[in-house]
């Protein structure tokens, strides 16, 4: 008379009077694959945010060491030969579940984001008919770009508070927010400054290394018309070149940045510790605290747009 359907966990069998077996469905297979593939993914952001939360945690103690061990540095005895891998074998001994958390929290900000991408991308034929919601979507993707920014910057302080003080990553997190916030002109015009050193740096270094790639093929006669290895153009590998030498760069450079912030929090801290604690001797080195006086803003216009940039 009609079509029977047998259902069980993992399979659905569609059977005729007249027939055999029409049609076996699997759901198993296809949910198990999408689950797992969406939780080996969330491993790999949480394991590279981890990795990023050690080296700033490393990067920031080793700075550390040099900028509050003043009284060390008059005795050259007392010098650490090793301050890199001290601070790595502190970062690992003390403050790994800092950084799992810490990377916990990027990991899950990021995630947010690529399943609003994907979700966005599903719906494509209906932003193509509706102007408003391919809008509201653009809107959606720039506030959630924002927010892993702002998370991004006030996350890798709280690191450095906490290869500071060692303290966990929440409370960390809310002093290092209220030592930004008092000193939030500084903060804003190191940062912008650093930002804009780190970027035209790695467009030099990129430029040069095309350069250098252009030079060597060009002077070597094997690579010219009738060599050895002829190339018909030299675009390819200068191209490749500069495209290693920008992701390289910024690697590099981002130690840098971790060194910039983690030397205006140390600052910061430092002014905040002369302002309330009697008789302290003020650990800043003479070349940081000119530079912070000499180019302090005062203009409380340049101040809210290098505040706005902070975070950018």
């Amino acid at each position: 008379a009609g079509e029977f359907s047998l259902k069980d966990l993992n399979q659905t069998i569609s059977l005729a009077p007249s027939e055999a077996i029409v049609q076996v469905e699997d759901f198993a297979s296809w949910s198990y694959t999408n689950v797992f593939v969406i939780y080996m993914f969330f491993g790999l952001l949480w394991i590279l945010n981890f990795l990023n939360a050690c080296t700033v945690l490393t990067t920031s103690g080793t700075i550390l060491r040099w900028f509050w061990a003043d009284h060390v540095a008059e005795d050259k005895n007392l010098h650490d030969p090793m301050p890199i891998l001290r601070s790595f074998y502190v970062t690992l001994r003390y403050h790994t579940g800092t950084a799992a958390f810490g990377g916990l929290v990027l990991a899950f900000i990021q995630f947010i984001r690529y399943v609003a991408a994907y979700l966005q991308r599903r719906m494509s034929s209906l932003q193509k008919d509706n102007k408003a919601f391919r809008i509201l979507c653009c809107a959606f993707q720039c506030f959630l770009a924002c927010v892993q920014k702002c998370i991004e910057f006030v996350s890798r302080n709280s690191l450095i508070w906490c290869a500071m003080y060692g303290t966990s990553f929440c409370t960390s997190t809310r002093k290092a927010f209220f030592t930004i916030t008092s000193n939030i002109a500084q903060v804003a015009l190191v940062t912008f400054l650093g930002d804009i050193i780190q970027r035209f740096g790695q467009l030099l270094i990129t430029l040069c290394a095309g350069f250098s790639c252009w030079l060597v093929i060009d002077r070597d006669p094997k690579y010219g018309f009738g060599g050895e290895s002829q190339l018909n153009s030299v675009m390819l590998p200068v191209l490749v070149t500069m495209f290693l030498a920008w992701f390289i760069s910024a690697e590099v450079l981002s130690v840098y940045d971790i060194t910039v912030d983690t030397i205006l929090l140390s600052f910061c801290q430092d002014k905040r510790l002369k302002r309330y604690k009697e008789n302290y001797h003020e650990r800043s080195p003479a070349a940081v605290s000119g530079f912070m006086k000499k180019h302090k803003l005062k203009d409380k216009r340049m101040i809210r747009q290098a505040s706005l940039s902070t975070f950018y």
